[in-house]
């Protein structure tokens, strides 16, 4: 097959380039953590050789079953950014259908044009639903937009969809905690080598922190310098950017308040893909009192 010049809008992008005659076999694949409540859905794909500058996907699913509570993409890989770090917001993740979720990313660094990412099991993206009922969740992936879009694009704008390939949403039940303290099985052997050492509400470490709740922050109970910590840089606009530890495989919220009394969402359902995770927050400017808390949700097996 011969290269035929492309040029097609991807989320609002335009991405000119040829289509490539022949490219690795690239898997999409996705495990989803159910806990009595919620599912996890945790979205990756394989690109060791080809650096990825954009995808698009929808997850289908009953929504009989699940209801689609919040979602995003890892926003330390997936930006759009002008010269001299100047960020641009883009799609967010929507649900144009009942039963379907559709999650579009990319990268375009002003600072660094030709640059995508590439890597083994390269998180795309983190969804998260509510169980409607007991039973096992019934989801599928496949690509977001039908032709002449393209969804997994290369960094050198060469069209990949027809190397991805969707491998089957693996489903992980909730761990075992047979002796009800609220820490995972496997967790506790991992961590403590036994399940006695701790019974949840130990404070194995000393600093102050039970070990379910290093448990629900996701930092190390026997280590007393691994804290959760939030920090508040104000900018020159007057806007501020809030820096929390984040930890893989948990979810959080970040909100306002100006006295207690009641909470505003910042931002909802952030997966926490890096040790530390920002959020810029523009709707309290003119405000310079108030109070930032951070809920961590979800967390899933074997953490």
């Amino acid at each position: 097959m011969k290269n035929q010049i492309l040029k097609v809008t991807v989320a609002g992008l335009l991405w000119i380039g040829m289509l490539p005659a022949t490219a690795q076999t690239i898997p999409v694949s996705s495990v989803a953590s159910v806990t009595p409540t919620n599912v996890i859905l945790d979205v990756y794909a394989d690109t060791d050789d080809i650096p990825l500058r954009g995808f698009s996907f929808k997850v289908n699913f009953d929504p009989g079953e699940l209801t689609f509570t919040s979602g995003g993409r890892y926003d330390g890989l997936w930006f759009l950014r002008g010269e001299n770090s100047v960020s641009y917001a883009y799609t967010d993740v929507t649900q144009p259908n009942p039963d379907e979720v559709r999650v579009v990313g990319g990268r375009l660094d002003g600072d660094h044009p030709g640059e995508g990412v590439a890597g083994s099991q390269l998180i795309l993206a983190t969804l998260v639903f509510k169980r409607l009922n007991g039973s096992d969740p019934e989801m599928e992936l496949s690509f977001g937009s039908p032709p002449p879009f393209v969804n997994f694009a290369a960094a050198n704008g060469e069209s990949l969809d027809s190397a991805v390939e969707f491998q089957k949403v693996e489903v992980q039940s909730a761990p075992e905690d047979s002796d009800k303290d609220g820490l995972p099985d496997q967790y506790e052997l991992d961590t403590y080598d036994d399940l006695v050492t701790s019974d949840g509400s130990s404070d194995t470490d000393g600093d102050g922190d039970s070990d379910l709740d290093e448990w629900l922050r996701g930092t190390d109970p026997t280590d007393p310098n691994s804290k959760f910590v939030i920090q508040i840089v104000l900018q020159p606009d007057g806007s501020k950017v809030v820096l929390w530890t984040g930890s893989f495989n948990r979810v959080y919220d970040l909100e306002w308040s100006p006295n207690l009394q009641g909470f505003t969402p910042i931002a909802t359902g952030v997966p926490g893909l890096a040790p530390l995770l920002e959020r810029l927050d523009e709707l309290n400017n003119g405000d310079p009192n108030g109070f930032y808390r951070v809920k961590t949700k979800f967390p899933t097996a074997g953490r």
